[in-house]
């Protein structure tokens, strides 16, 4: 009898050569603006879908990375469609960075929500909060909407996360952040974001928790696959117990940072070798080092040749489908 593992790899196989024949479709954008009652401003949703349209919109027109074209409110390709949350990384961090990946999703066959807001120092702290609540609010009045209401599988409604925004994607389910480490994060060890907080004269412990208690951040995912989540050190082993049956956490650099003593059976983790931080985000322009030269971004953002860029692309995308869509329990 053939490993569960090689009857995954043929069945992920099919999959592939059934959506290459529709891996030119064309994939349709709209936004909108949902007021979040937390942040106190509107944010804006991202949607990314299946279309027939012409993609003649090019979103961004970014110097730095490469830009998507896409049909500006296409017309929706008639059709039931899983949904992806998709979160993107760190604090600072732009969501034109996975821009690419919403649209391959798309291409495959998912209705795609990225949300976007604007970073304000004054709420800084509570990020990984309201990153999900943005997720939650956001999907509340995408139900709404007269052209996805009914396109929605709403049987299959999975999520994506980067960086802080797994760790985000994280909270959604019972696992919690330690407080107090949280708060301290910077004076031991330096996460992504303590020189930025420096420079802002930002102090963590001034902020107050009692703020973060009536943030919702519930999101109906049947799966959830995150990429080197951030803080990962700082939740509550006790609510790891009982947390994240259904997540498969995946690492894009040498560092292991989770224990799998932490977690439920359910739990999934693997290693992208060769990989690092930036492998998941969109590709460079051909001036994209040049502008990099002369900022305090890391130079390796855009380091790797845009073919190995390419291949750990695909890597990244046959780690998501595969465990979205290829259930565990194949024999």
């Amino acid at each position: 009898m053939k490993s569960i593992k090689a009857i995954q790899k043929t069945l992920l196989l099919f999959f592939f050569i059934s959506t290459a024949l529709v891996a030119n479709n064309k994939v349709g954008f709209t936004t909108f603006d949902v007021y979040s009652k937390h942040r106190n401003y509107d944010i804006k949703t991202m949607v990314f879908y299946p279309s027939l349209d012409k993609e003649e919109f090019v979103l961004g027109k970014h110097k730095l990375f490469v830009s998507q074209s896409l049909a500006l409110d296409g017309a929706l390709k008639k059709g039931k469609y899983p949904l992806i949350f998709l979160s993107h990384g760190g604090l600072r961090s732009a969501s034109n960075q996975i821009d690419w990946l919403a649209k391959v999703l798309a291409q495959k066959g998912f209705i795609v929500l990225l949300t976007r807001s604007k970073l304000d120092k004054k709420t800084a702290f509570y990020e990984p909060w309201f990153r999900a609540n943005d997720m939650f609010i956001s999907f509340e009045k995408l139900k709404e909407t007269e052209k996805f209401k009914d396109s929605i599988d709403y049987e299959n409604i999975n999520s994506v996360g980067f960086l802080l925004g797994a760790t985000s994607l994280a909270l959604f389910s019972s696992a919690k952040l330690n407080i107090e480490s949280y708060k301290n994060q910077c004076l031991n060890t330096q996460s992504l974001d303590c020189t930025w907080y420096k420079e802002n004269g930002i102090n963590l412990k001034s902020f107050d928790m009692n703020f973060i208690e009536n943030i919702e951040v519930s999101l109906p995912s049947k799966k959830v696959v995150l990429f080197d989540m951030e803080y990962s050190k700082m939740f509550d082993k006790n609510s790891l117990k009982y947390a994240m049956s259904n997540f498969l956490f995946v690492n894009l650099s040498d560092q292991k940072v989770l224990d799998n003593s932490h977690f439920k059976d359910g739990f999934l983790y693997k290693n992208i070798k060769n990989a690092n931080v930036f492998s998941s985000f969109s590709l460079c322009t051909k001036k994209g080092e040049i502008i990099l030269k002369g900022t305090n971004e890391k130079p390796n953002l855009c380091s790797q040749k845009s073919i190995e860029k390419r291949d750990f692309h695909d890597i990244i995308m046959t780690e998501i489908l595969s465990y979205l869509i290829i259930e565990k329990e194949v024999l």
